[in-house]
């Protein structure tokens, strides 16, 4: 999996990039045999005005040529890019249920071997 992360210069640190690439490796970790590419963008929309206007934007590509593309907007950019991470984390995790043709839940699961 490869994780590319751009960020508008003032918005940046090295902090925040550390956050943004160990929260995107915790949230895809077990799906790296199925993402091939992760671009992050952090900016801020509408310049130094205040307010939730800071945006991070992932776009993935999968391995089958598929992409997802989620946008998290903002005060806090640390909150925004965690959002961010859980609902790419739901993201692929249902576009593998589409690709499997079945959905693995725990109730299932616990059905499968009564």
């Amino acid at each position: 999996m490869r994780l590319l992360i751009s960020c508008q210069k003032k918005l940046s640190s090295s902090a925040l990039m550390q956050h943004i690439e160990r929260r995107l490796h915790f949230a895809l970790d077990r799906f790296s045999g199925l993402v091939r590419e992760v671009k992050v963008r952090v900016f801020d929309e509408n310049g130094p005005k205040g307010g939730a206007d800071k945006v991070v934007r992932a776009v993935v590509l999968l391995e089958n040529g598929e992409g997802i593309r989620i946008e998290s907007r903002g005060a806090d950019l640390y909150g925004t890019a965690d959002w961010l991470a859980d609902r790419l984390k739901a993201a692929i995790a249902r576009a593998c249920e589409r690709r499997k043709g079945w959905r693995s839940t725990r109730i299932g699961r616990e059905m499968e071997w009564a």
